[in-house]
């Protein structure tokens, strides 16, 4: 009979991070498992009943990713890492106080704190990446930042220049504190933050199905692939927002991230190309618009994406993976807008299969985005591959050969 395993969940970063670790604990707790969560306040509602420690105070992880150079283009990752340093104590303390011995660690990308604590105590860690641009590999190339395009179909040598250009960065930014961190815990240093690391674990495991990401001979060893992490359930909209669509159905929805606070260029943007195209419109983000709305527009702090996107036209959004996943899945043409971080892989990702465009952040204007805009919803071949690939999101996002393979790690 198998036994029940104690499994500790750590995420870190934005909800996109959060949710397929909840979709994950929830998957091991339907097969007997004892899932608990290391998650910040602002995270508690997505835990959705499974029990969980609070890492650090309210509002705390919102001051850190109000900081400009969070999204900077080349930099971004780079202080994403910083911003993790600096919530490692409330981690660490938060894993300490928990009452909780685990027998199996997953992290996300950057649950670092848990990942050494796991690694102290001699517990085996699975690590979760939804992004594939984290697992760089030359035959799938990824596209890094506007203006590299061309990346991909550079000779070998070029593309492994700009792997060890983000390793440097990556290593110069944070490496002394990580090894100051490690010695303080009795772990050995390291010499390359990325390999050692992040792409460490007794397993490592790409969220995302095969059509979106080929596997690569360069992943980790012992990496699995799986489908997005995709909830099938949808709940009831807010009756507010059921209103709104009463009077206006079909409406664009304008979204750049749940962590992103930085927002009023695109929320002009958004309102002033929804005007010029004479379409009703909703506006998703942590920050509401700073002018006020016409009728035809509507403005909401969170909603689950799974239970709107189907109720929309087309998604306009920055490229996180798991909103570029819920719009797939949904059957609605992408219009990607990516700033940062993994969102311009993903971007290159949904225009190469014929499931949208994408558009640098610097041409978020109304005039070239309501012509790209036109383009998308007029796209009767966008709007046939959109209704192709739906049907594979929500099939392939079956969660028991992940937990058959978080089992075997045990």
């Amino acid at each position: 009979m198998r036994r029940s395993l104690k499994i500790l969940l750590s995420p870190f970063g934005s909800e996109g991070d959060v949710n397929p670790l909840v979709w994950a604990g929830h998957a091991l707790a339907a097969k007997g498992h004892e899932p608990h969560f290391l998650l910040p306040p602002k995270y508690a509602t997505r835990a959705e009943g499974l029990p969980w420690t609070p890492v650090g105070r309210e509002g705390d992880f919102e001051s850190l990713v109000r900081d400009p150079r969070f999204w900077h283009p080349i930099t971004g990752p780079a202080h994403v890492a910083k911003v993790m340093l600096q919530s490692f104590p409330d981690f660490l303390k938060a894993y300490q106080s928990c009452g909780f011995q685990p027998d199996l660690v997953i992290t996300s990308t950057f649950g670092l704190a848990a990942a050494f604590a796991a690694e102290a105590a001699g517990i085996p860690r699975l690590n979760i990446h939804m992004q594939p641009a984290v697992l760089m590999s030359l035959r799938d190339c990824p596209v890094f930042s506007h203006g590299l395009e061309w990346l991909p179909a550079a000779p070998d040598f070029i593309k492994r220049l700009a792997f060890a250009g983000v390793n440097t960065v990556l290593n110069l930014s944070i490496k002394k504190e990580i090894n100051d961190l490690r010695k303080s815990m009795g772990l050995p240093a390291v010499r390359d933050v990325f390999r050692e690391i992040i792409l460490s674990g007794d397993g490592t495991t790409l969220l995302c199905p095969p059509w979106f990401a080929k596997p690569q001979p360069e992943w980790p060893a012992n990496t699995r692939q799986f489908g997005f992490p995709i909830e099938t359930a949808s709940l009831p909209l807010p009756l507010e927002v059921r209103a709104f669509l009463e009077k206006n159905p079909n409406p664009l929805l304008w979204t750049h991230g749940s962590a992103n606070h930085d927002t009023a260029r695109f929320h002009q943007c958004a309102i002033r190309t929804s005007e010029m195209l004479g379409l009703p419109f909703l506006i998703v983000g942590p920050e509401d618009p700073k002018e006020s709305l016409p009728d035809t527009g509507f403005s909401v702090r969170h909603l689950r994406f799974e239970d709107i996107f189907p109720h929309c036209r087309a998604i306009i959004h920055h490229g996180g993976i798991g909103t570029t996943a819920k719009a797939i899945a949904a059957g609605r043409p992408q219009l990607v807008i990516p700033r940062a971080h993994d969102q311009p892989d993903n971007a290159a990702r949904v225009e190469r299969l014929g499931l949208g465009f994408r558009l640098p952040f610097g041409s978020c204007t109304p005039k070239f985005v309501a012509s790209a805009l036109s383009r998308l919803l007029e796209s009767k071949d966008i709007a046939a591959r959109c209704r192709e690939f739906s049907p594979l999101v929500r099939n392939g996002s079956d969660a028991s050969g992940f937990v058959e393979f978080a089992e075997s790690l045990k």
